[in-house]
């Protein structure tokens, strides 16, 4: 299973005026370099489309990582960046601050991979030009596991909407700075046109609402359950799409991917 362990950077420039310097940098050296690390396979960088929940950063940059688990990733990364390495360029400082750099960081975690559903390229040549991001985390009261099963049930269901290719999910394995939920799913979207994909997945869910068949939007999860104290089983930090800025990589052309 390529890429089982999932490297989430979220990010954004410490000095707004230099944001194109900031993607220089950021495309150009840092993540050819990580890249370089034992078992680092490939990455995806995305810019923030539109966020209807949650503040989220700016940019977002998946690292796929075939690794036992994130110490393993952090061991292999570390024996990297102590190489030394003519193409590594110094990050860019911001200006009038002698230590800070201009790339600003929300989150650096490390994600293992429970589930996949339908068609997901990940990195490479053929990256999705968008995706559809959900952070999650269990209201309290939730029972765990059969929130999985129901989650893992629906996330098949919503990929039955127009724009969708497929999506897999994650579990917080690591967090190494700032803060995120416990669960990410990432879906991939056949299109840049988000607004598009918003447009019918809204329409999905409420054709299914309404009982009509042609909806397959809770065909296989049902409506979300609720706890005892009557919320809804899962909460949401963060739902966003990010459209597809740079991809690195290559997948072999047999295997599994």
């Amino acid at each position: 299973m390529t890429g089982h362990l999932l490297r989430v950077e979220l990010t954004y420039p410490g000095d707004p005026v230099r944001e194109d310097e900031f993607n220089d940098w950021y495309s150009g050296s840092r993540i050819p370099d990580l890249l370089n690390s034992r078992g680092w396979l490939g990455a995806t960088r995305f810019r923030l489309g539109n966020a209807p929940i949650g503040n989220l950063s700016p940019y977002l940059t998946l690292y796929y990582i075939e690794a036992e688990d994130p110490e393993a990733a952090e061991r292999a990364l570390a024996e990297q960046l102590a190489k030394k390495n003519s193409a590594r360029k110094p990050e860019p400082k911001v200006s009038g601050e002698q230590h800070a750099g201009l790339v600003a960081v929300d989150t650096i975690a490390y994600y293992s991979k429970t589930l996949e559903v339908g068609q997901n390229e990940r990195y490479g040549s053929e990256s999705p030009p968008a995706i559809m991001v959900t952070l999650t985390f269990p209201a309290r009261g939730t029972p765990v596991r059969e929130m999985n099963d129901w989650y893992d049930a629906h996330v098949g269901d919503i990929i039955t909407t127009s724009g969708f290719s497929g999506v897999c999910r994650y579990e917080l394995a690591k967090m190494v700075t700032g803060h995120s939920s416990p669960y990410i799913a990432i879906y991939e979207l056949e299109t840049e046109d988000v607004d598009l994909v918003a447009r019918s997945l809204d329409d999905n869910r409420d054709r299914w609402l309404a009982g009509d068949t042609s909806s397959q939007y809770y065909d296989n999860s049902g409506p979300m359950p609720n706890t005892v104290n009557g919320e809804r089983w899962i909460g949401v930090d963060g739902f966003a799409y990010y459209l597809l800025v740079d991809s690195f990589g290559s997948k072999p052309d047999s295997g599994d991917s």
